[in-house]
């Protein structure tokens, strides 16, 4: 979040942006910005070395043979994708001149980022010779777990660790069939860069697998071949077909996981061995509401914006009267919300009645006036009233973590949370809000309640997301994540949904700065061969090889919208054979039957607050 404020000052001072800065909308490009420059530090770039891929990508650009049209109305004009490339190549010079300010701007104030971290390490390694044989000694024998999902930076502190020694010992784990990480730097190239390093290396192939059925295994052989057989199970689990439910609608194939979920709770599964794996949060989101109707217990595992959270949107209203105290509109908006309990009705009068030039923040501390102006519950106005004006000076003093406390306890916030069982991950959001302010606050011991509110603002109009971790692993639920999330466990029952084409597969997402593959390889190493969708493949066959069991695969033959979806891609890579299709038809004519359900009250007893695992 402070990155962002950073850059924010950045763009609007650094001279000589055209493209980053556009006059329309100067905030355009922060968070694109903020996205490359954590993957730069990821990769090791520094900026010195982002103008030199400029150049060179520019130079790549102008090369080229068949560069401008020949004939036709364009004659003598460059070519569009070229034009495109141009432009891209010009972004990667403003942003690298924005990358060289931060980092200065970093330095001045004696800050650092999360991705500086590692870099910096790589950074005083190489440069420390005295810093880096004493870590050589301390640090003699090392081992890399996961190491598909390193970047360049984390490659190149292993590699100085190591390098004192021709043979260093060196212990390196990995899977390419598993890498799904490169939206964080991590790459094939850099897990094939390190395999070449050290010539003389013994290499183990892992062929027994004791998680999960053979019929699984070979499942996945089909997505994600390995040489010879692929892996052997050590596991005595029967082998169950690949069930594929393919359902009507959206609604339909929700309604029919929650019941088959519902039917397997019933025959004594235990909930905390079955998992639903999806490609997006929102999609969990869709499903659990079923899941609530139908009284399935379950846990969801995200990591989820504070700032969106309907209890904090109404705190954050709160705040943001004392941030502009006086000013009637912010007022007006946080007397709608519903932990203040200030009738509808009276906040329509008390609108109607300062049209005629009154102050409502006079009208609510006057009894006189709210009843010329007809509000029924003057009282609590007045009351509310007392509160902000206490709030407010509170909000203007340097004890910001205090004033917080007492606006989140006295407003009622608090205990709107703790009183609604439907509402467990609003705590740990609160919390994250809350560690925000007190890092803010270490930092800045002069900083109040009304400056972390408007830093709060800034964030929320840029779409800068404030992240908790919420859900967690608890017994007694069903466990729902993301397919990323999923890496590293295992269940004995796993459904994978929505496994349609372009939601699991190959999906277009719009660049507004797009990195060229020369950040991503170590200098001198040529890019590895890869389809388009391979990281989306690796994806499938990691969320499909978290099953010991079975594994359904769910889907929907039509979109919100009525148009015709069709099946992920990758079912079709697994045999025939491997796979079962039942007959949907019981779990339509029953959603047919019982599609209002969606309307009704929740029945699940959601976690409570306390039940979290943080």
């Amino acid at each position: 979040a402070d990155q962002a404020v950073i850059l924010q000052e950045l763009i609007d001072s650094t001279a000589g942006l055209e493209l980053l800065r556009p006059v329309n909308a100067p905030d355009l490009y922060l968070k694109a910005i903020l996205g490359s420059i954590n993957t730069l530090k990821r990769e090791g770039v520094l900026p010195e070395r982002l103008v030199a891929i400029a150049k060179s990508e520019e130079q790549s650009v102008m090369s080229t043979e068949d560069l401008y049209h020949e004939k036709g109305a364009y004659k003598g004009k460059m070519k569009g994708d070229y034009a495109d490339a141009l432009k891209q190549t010009a972004k990667l010079t403003e942003l690298a001149a924005l990358y060289r300010a931060y980092q200065d701007t970093l330095r001045s104030r004696r800050l650092y980022d999360y991705s500086d971290m590692v870099m910096e390490v790589a950074r005083a390694l190489e440069s420390d010779e005295q810093l880096r044989m004493i870590l050589q000694e301390r640090h003699q024998y090392i081992l890399v777990d996961e190491h598909q999902d390193t970047n360049n930076a984390q490659n190149r502190v292993i590699e100085l660790l190591a390098s004192f020694w021709e043979k260093p010992n060196l212990f390196v784990v990995g899977d390419a069939k598993q890498a799904i990480y490169r939206f964080q730097g991590a790459s094939l190239e850099n897990f094939l860069y390190f395999k070449g390093l050290y010539k003389e290396v013994k290499l183990i192939e892992l062929e027994h697998n004791y998680r999960s059925s053979q019929l699984i295994l070979d499942a996945a052989q089909g997505i994600r071949p390995s040489a010879g057989e692929g892996l052997q199970s050590q596991t005595e689990h029967a082998n169950a077909p690949v069930r594929i439910l393919s359902l009507s609608t959206p609604e339909a194939q929700y309604y029919a996981v929650a019941r088959a979920i519902q039917h397997q709770l019933e025959s004594g599964i235990a909930p905390e061995e079955i998992a639903v794996l999806y490609r997006d949060n929102a999609d969990g989101q869709e499903l659990a509401q079923y899941l609530d109707r139908l009284a399935v217990p379950y846990g969801m595992t995200a990591q989820a914006d504070a700032l969106t959270d309907p209890y904090l949107h109404q705190l954050i209203l709160i705040l943001d009267v004392l941030r502009q105290f006086g000013q009637p509109a912010p007022l007006y908006e946080m007397l709608h919300a519903p932990v203040l309990a200030v009738e509808p009705l009276d906040v329509y009068k008390l609108i109607e009645y300062c049209r005629k030039g009154r102050n409502p923040y006079d009208v609510v501390r006057a009894p006189a006036l709210m009843h010329e102006a007809g509000i029924d519950d003057a009282p609590r106005l007045q009351q509310l009233a007392a509160q902000l004006g206490t709030w407010s000076r509170a909000a203007s003093q340097p004890q910001a973590a205090d004033a917080l406390e007492r606006v989140v306890r006295e407003s009622g916030v608090l205990a709107a949370i703790v009183a609604d069982e439907q509402a467990p991950d609003s705590l740990a959001k609160l919390h994250a809000l809350y560690d925000m302010l007190r890092a803010h606050v270490q930092r800045d011991r002069t900083l109040t309640l009304s400056k972390f509110a408007a830093h709060l603002e800034f964030l929320r109009s840029r779409g800068i997301a404030v992240t908790a971790g919420i859900g967690g692993m608890l017994p007694g639920r069903v466990r729902l994540m993301t397919a990323h999330k999923s890496k590293g466990l295992e269940f004995d029952f796993v459904y994978l949904i929505d496994c349609v084409d372009g939601h699991w597969g190959t999906r277009t997402r719009r660049q507004l700065i797009k990195l060229p593959q020369s950040v991503f390889l170590k200098a001198g190493t040529p890019p590895v061969a890869q389809e388009a969708d391979d990281e989306e493949r690796n994806l499938f066959y990691v969320a499909l090889t978290r099953a010991r069991r079975e594994v359904v695969i769910t889907m929907s033959q039509t979109g919100n919208d009525g148009g015709q979806l069709l099946p992920a891609r990758y079912i079709a890579d697994i045999r025939p054979a491997l796979l079962t299709r039942p007959d949907t038809a019981p779990y339509e004519q029953e959603w047919a039957s019982k599609s209002a359900i969606r309307f009704e009250k929740p029945q699940t007893r959601i976690p409570q607050s306390s039940d979290i695992a943080y």
